[in-house]
């Protein structure tokens, strides 16, 4: 990837090209075996010269949320979900697109103020604005998933998220909990040996990635 700022100042336009898919195809899909996913890895460089050509790319959103006392949030999913890949593993607010008919209607960065309002309580209002981080895709599944990904600075303290008064904002929670980090030191700590806080954990892969995108100058 590009540096973050060469990415905001020297390449402006974004092209990405994505296949027909929904929630739902995305769901089965994440039970085909290694195998069937190399195959279909393979014919699309044999045929297009592109390994994605087969895949739809289902695309998404993942916030890495930054409160106003400059501390990263990440939440632990529900472990009981029906996505059991996820159960447990800790992720940002996170969601596929909303359909639309003309694809040229879908606004991403208000996709993506509409889950952090969904899964953390926080109004659009208090998201003071969003930073675009890249694009990942999780390689086990090669091109079955897409996420844009942001840091999404917030006009709420960390407390918020720590000591639970979010859960009282959602309907129906998708996160078990919230955790800070205060520092880079715990940030590259988190990604490199999974401990926070003294506990391990995996991460989702549209979390990890943009994760390592954080500067330590993002905590000032």
């Amino acid at each position: 990837f590009l540096d973050r700022d060469e990415m905001h100042h020297s390449h402006p336009a974004l092209i990405v090209a994505l296949g027909h898919s929904h929630f739902l195809d995305y769901r089965e899909k994440g039970k085909r075996m290694s195998e069937e996913t190399q195959q279909l890895t393979n014919l699309g460089i044999e045929h297009y010269n592109d390994p994605y050509a087969f895949f739809g790319r289902n695309p998404g959103v993942t916030g890495i949320v930054m409160t106003k006392d400059k501390h990263l949030i990440v939440g632990q999913r529900n472990l009981k979900t029906d996505l059991v890949q996820f159960a447990g593993l800790l992720q940002g607010p996170a969601g596929h697109l909303t359909y639309k008919e003309d694809p040229r209607q879908v606004d991403i960065p208000n996709e993506m103020e509409k889950e952090i309002t969904e899964e953390t309580g926080v109004l659009k209002e208090k998201i003071s604005h969003l930073e675009f981080l890249g694009l990942f895709s999780f390689p086990d599944v090669a091109g079955d998933d897409l996420d844009f990904c942001y840091l999404s600075h917030v006009d709420v303290p960390s407390v918020y998220f720590t000591s639970g008064r979010w859960k009282n904002e959602v309907k129906k929670p998708e996160h078990k909990d919230f955790f800070a980090i205060p520092d880079y030191g715990t940030l590259q700590e988190l990604i490199t040996n999974g401990n926070l806080h003294n506990k391990n954990y995996d991460i989702v892969f549209s979390t990890r990635g943009p994760l390592t995108r954080i500067k330590p100058e993002d905590f000032k």
